[in-house]
């Protein structure tokens, strides 16, 4: 884990979330960005890295120093991280990772949060590709998917709040609700989502769904037993066992942030084992709590315990009522309909929009021979009416992608037979 972060930042997850068909494109109308390896991780390495950067004293050191030679985006400086990566690439259909470097520089800069910025500009190509921003609304640019060069002067545009800027500035669901149509932002609680679609690895919707603050992965990361092959390695296409799971992940993990820890130390231990003192890595989070801060193991087990619930309880307090807590706003039409693998015809899997009654199927994710990284999955044949099709073929599918990026990463191939 520790080698393949180091190597190729978290932009390595761009090419093992496009591959297992859940790497939201076009402001998650599809799963899947056929130029995703142009802006991943391996590519970002060969072109762009001066080097890696940790935190301190870290060993991983996933963070990444980039400068940009070409004139046109000439800048140096931190990221892209893989969020930036992806929506400011993918989820804005963009394959330039030139133009991604430069708008993350540019956040860094203006001080903007880059997955909300990206995301709003991926919503803002959504409402204008379906007709709701008029042409005079938007300064001259063509606000059309795969805009490069639209991107980044959003971006300068937004930080300065100039021009349209001003009311990107807003953030997706306040600029969406301009338009009279709230359901095009992508959020939770306002707070837009992040990186993984809900509808292939559910265990993180549900985390989207009941986290405290809205839209965010980071409380309660699910998707390292649901796509790293960390312990139980869960299926991520089915909800079964996975209220369990992103309980569990929400408490630890308010644990590990109360102590000042990062969550990638979590991938060292076995995060269920925190519930069977028996198991191998038990206590390990505890002991290094207890050497390195003087907590003992049972103080940390309180913080696990009762934080979460502790911040629910002073939202309430504070008016956020209990039926607010799993709000998806209008977005649930977009994420209950089948999850689109390919950019189809308009009217199908809801690519003339979440209110679209025209669904028809969808293919499934195959696996081809060769290089997984680099091949386009291909139509199955039957129909998709939901995630959880053919569960078994699909576990075996999403096991034999995961062994194609371990083997490629060096990370240890922990992926169950």
């Amino acid at each position: 884990m520790a080698q393949g972060l180091g190597t190729y930042g978290t932009e390595v997850l761009v090419n093992i979330l496009n591959q297992i068909g859940s790497l939201p494109t076009h402001n998650f109308r599809e799963g899947y960005f056929p130029a995703a390896d142009k802006t991943g991780g391996e590519s970002l390495k060969a072109t762009l890295l001066v080097r890696p950067k940790g935190c301190f004293s870290c060993v991983i050191s996933c963070g990444r120093v980039t400068k940009i030679k070409n004139p046109k985006y000439a800048s140096e400086g931190e990221g892209p991280e893989y969020e930036a990566g992806w929506c400011m690439g993918a989820d804005s259909g963009i394959d330039d990772l030139e133009a991604i470097t430069k708008a993350n520089h540019l956040c860094n800069e203006l001080g903007l949060d880059s997955i909300s910025m990206g995301a709003t500009v991926a919503c803002a190509m959504d409402l204008y590709e379906h007709g709701f921003i008029p042409k005079e609304d938007a300064d001259g640019l063509d606000l059309h998917f795969g805009n490069a060069e639209t991107m980044v002067k959003l971006t300068r545009m937004t930080g300065l709040r100039e021009g349209i800027g001003d009311k990107l500035a807003l953030g997706s669901f306040r600029f969406a609700s301009l338009y009279g149509h709230p359901e095009y932002s992508m959020t939770v609680k306002k707070q837009e989502i992040p990186a993984y679609d809900p509808r292939g690895v559910q265990g993180i919707g549900l985390e989207y769904a009941t986290c405290n603050r809205g839209g965010c992965h980071v409380k309660g990361y699910t998707i390292s037993v649901e796509v790293l092959g960390q312990g139980p390695n869960l299926d991520p296409r089915v909800i079964t066992a996975k209220p369990f799971w992103v309980k569990l992940f929400q408490d630890v993990t308010a644990a590990v942030d109360a102590a000042g820890g990062c969550i990638f130390g979590t991938f060292g231990m076995d995060v269920g084992a925190q519930n069977r003192p028996t198991s191998v890595g038990s206590g390990v989070f505890d002991k290094s709590l207890q050497a390195c801060k003087g907590v003992t193991p049972e103080e940390h087990r309180h913080w696990r315990d009762s934080i979460y619930g502790e911040i629910r309880s002073m939202m309430r307090r504070k008016g956020f009522e209990a039926s607010h807590a799993c709000q998806i706003a209008k977005a649930a039409a977009r994420f209950l309909s089948p999850l689109c693998i390919t950019r189809t015809a308009p009217g199908r899997c809801g690519l003339a929009g979440p209110d679209s009654k025209s669904r028809a199927g969808e293919p499934l994710l195959r696996i081809p021979p060769g290089d997984g990284r680099t091949a386009t999955p291909r139509h199955c044949g039957e129909p998709q009416t939901g995630i959880a099709v053919d569960a078994r073929r699909q576990q075996t599918e999403t096991r034999d992608l995961k062994r194609h990026f371990f083997s490629r990463v060096g990370w240890p191939q922990k992926v169950a037979s």
